[in-house]
């Protein structure tokens, strides 16, 4: 599915700008963006083209100011969340500045360099823009993804993996997703196929109690067609996140979405007749 679907993104996205610049207002239930004021507002609405709105170098600043607040929010949260180190700044609008008016853009760094930018609002700023970004991918995403109707499972452990393993896959986790994934069917394979813990549980002949749950469910008929080896597909894409990084960034890390679909399939199967009977 082609991307755009979400409106909201792109609509949120215009605002954001203003935003990151100060250039709104507030008044009771009103948010008006493009003004920092009444009087701004009222001068846009007797001109409508006004002089700043038309000036391409105001709105080449406006614009750089933004990107500078995301960018240092994009620092401050690379300090406390992230052992890379601080990003670069992007910006067009620079460029673009140092083109057309380089003292003028020397300035506004210098400014900016002595500005005290409420940490607060720069890790506000960065991680909007960030959510704003993926929005559309997660919509896509959560779109292509069949209703499920296992809401009445009694394993809440498998629940909240479940939950979490999809919201992983939306976000674009791949590695936090593919091991619940895997802690998905485990769960899932135990309470339907060993609820006693009465199974081998690994280590004698080599196979591990995963393997041996699948080997259980097939043997039992819950599992058919080709729902052992999608089982079997995440155990292996689990275990390469947490023990094999370069292999499953290689073989694995682009096909989450066919992990977690293979694992919704295990539950169907192993959960569906037995909730609707």
């Amino acid at each position: 599915m082609s991307g755009g679907v979400s409106k909201r993104a792109e609509i949120l996205k215009k605002l954001l700008p203003y935003i990151n610049d100060g250039n709104y207002f507030e008044h009771e239930e009103l948010v008006v963006f493009g003004a920092s004021s009444f009087d701004d507002l009222f001068e846009s609405l007797t001109h409508p083209s006004n002089e700043r709105e038309d000036n391409p170098l105001y709105n080449v600043v406006t614009e750089f100011l933004g990107d500078y607040k995301a960018h240092h929010g994009r620092i401050e949260v690379t300090e406390r969340l992230s052992l890379d180190r601080n990003p670069s700044l992007k910006s067009d609008a620079r460029g673009e500045l140092s083109q057309v008016n380089p003292p003028l853009l020397d300035a506004i760094e210098g400014a900016l360099s002595e500005a005290k930018i409420p940490s607060e609002d720069s890790i506000d700023s960065a991680f909007t823009e960030e959510l704003l970004g993926k929005l559309p991918r997660i919509v896509n995403r959560a779109i292509l993804l069949s209703k499920m109707s296992l809401d009445r499972v009694p394993n809440k452990v498998l629940k909240r993996y479940f939950y979490e393993a999809h919201r992983c896959y939306l976000y674009g986790f791949s590695v936090a997703g593919a091991v619940l994934c895997r802690a998905i069917l485990e769960s899932a394979l135990k309470a339907i196929c060993d609820p006693k813990g009465n199974l081998d549980r690994g280590g004698r002949d080599g196979k591990s109690y995963f393997k041996t749950l699948v080997a259980e469910a097939t043997r039992l008929s819950f599992l058919s067609d080709d729902r052992p080896q999608c089982a079997l597909d995440a155990k292996t894409a689990g275990d390469k996140a947490i023990h094999d990084f370069p292999c499953f960034e290689r073989q694995w890390e682009s096909k989450l979405g066919e992990i977690l679909d293979n694992t919704r399939k295990v539950l169907i199967d192993l959960y569906g007749e037995r909730i609707n009977c």
